[in-house]
């Protein structure tokens, strides 16, 4: 019979705490969710930009700087170095998902 009180009262006992914690609850759950899809989302989108340009693209990290040779000539630098293109002969920018010709000088 104890335990049948005790089991009462923790159940049906101080509704006002039982309801501040099932809306905590309720809240930290939609704040998670919340977040998980604006991550998730942001990495979508960033995917997908990228998939439109093909297999072609290559994103290196800031300061990086990639140089493809064949018999000794290099044909394509990547790089976010923009001193280094005063060594190449056509530069091209990618701003904001375009390419865009630089004019050589």
């Amino acid at each position: 019979m104890m335990e049948y009180t005790l089991l009462k009262s923790a159940l049906w006992g101080n509704k006002t705490q039982k309801m501040l914690a099932f809306l905590t609850i309720f809240l930290v759950s939609i704040l998670v969710a919340s977040m998980l899809n604006i991550t998730l989302g942001i990495g979508d989108k960033v995917a997908l930009e990228l998939r439109s340009y093909g297999s072609n693209i290559i994103v290196l990290p800031k300061g990086g700087a990639l140089g493809i040779e064949i018999e000794g000539k290099t044909i394509i630098l990547i790089t976010h170095n923009p001193e280094l293109g005063r060594y190449a002969d056509r530069i091209i920018h990618l701003r904001h998902g375009k390419m865009e010709e630089a004019p050589h000088a």
